[in-house]
């Protein structure tokens, strides 16, 4: 969520760095402002682990709805409940649908809000471009360390057979964290403008058809490289995986 944080990736080795709450608190992103100044407020003890026995745990804001996923967890598992009967008691309160809501109307409260501990630093809402474009870059360090901003790894990186569909962004690299909801094109488009790669959230779209809208709204925007996540979590509806493959193949 700082710099601090991409410098010391840097430094063990990596080449860049994946974001995702930070990236909730720029202007280009789709939200209530609630949400945003509901980051600034609190600190990284304000997150919990939630959605453990389903099969997709994730970090997201201590707030009433997460309090109560845990506490009907926690219940389920007393009573002996399997994995899909706690998942069907827990979806009227982690239904993505719900998210939606609350990310339109602004009651942080009623759903539940993936976040990082990272936003502990972020006191602030910026532009995608400002945000990306406080990392040094070429030959100033941001840490002492040799390896850190471009420096040589320790040992050569090898990469599989993968590596010929890679696409290129500038070092350090900074992807942006699929979210849904909100990884949708004025984000997507503004974060690959500024330098990083934007990742379009699959699971935020009805169908295969609305995904190539979003994907050609964020061609329209930009000329740079940009992603799509598929997203593999438990559901009471199972998305149209092969549907989302083959557009992203034909855009």
């Amino acid at each position: 969520s700082d710099g601090h944080g991409l410098a010391a990736a840097l430094a063990l080795g990596a080449s860049g760095v994946a974001m995702g709450t930070r990236f909730v608190n720029t202007t280009e992103c789709p939200i209530h402002h609630n949400h945003q100044q509901w980051i600034i407020d609190h600190t990284e003890k304000d997150t919990v682990l939630a959605q453990k026995t389903i099969g997709s745990m994730m970090r997201i804001t201590k707030n009433n709805a997460a309090l109560l996923a845990n506490e009907i967890e926690a219940r389920g598992l007393a009573n002996g409940y399997d994995t899909a009967r706690i998942l069907k008691e827990q979806m009227p309160v982690i239904s993505g649908q719900k998210t939606k809501a609350a990310f339109i109307n602004g009651d942080v409260g009623s759903a539940t809000f993936c976040t990082g501990m990272g936003m502990g630093l972020i006191h602030d809402v910026v532009p995608v471009q400002e945000l990306l474009d406080f990392p040094p870059k070429g030959t100033r360090r941001m840490g002492a360390n040799p390896h850190a901003n471009g420096g040589l790894l320790l040992k050569d990186l090898r990469m599989p057979d993968f590596r010929e569909y890679g696409v290129d962004i500038p070092f350090p690299g900074i992807i942006q964290g699929c979210m849904q909801w909100i990884a949708r094109a004025p984000l997507v488009a503004a974060v690959s403008e500024a330098g990083g790669l934007g990742i379009i959230s699959s699971s935020t779209f009805r169908d295969k058809e609305a995904l190539r809208e979003e994907i050609r709204a964020v061609k329209a925007m930009t000329s740079k490289p940009f992603a799509v996540n598929l997203t593999l979590m438990p559901s009471l509806v199972v998305p149209d995986y092969m549907g989302y493959i083959q557009v992203c193949a034909e855009e």
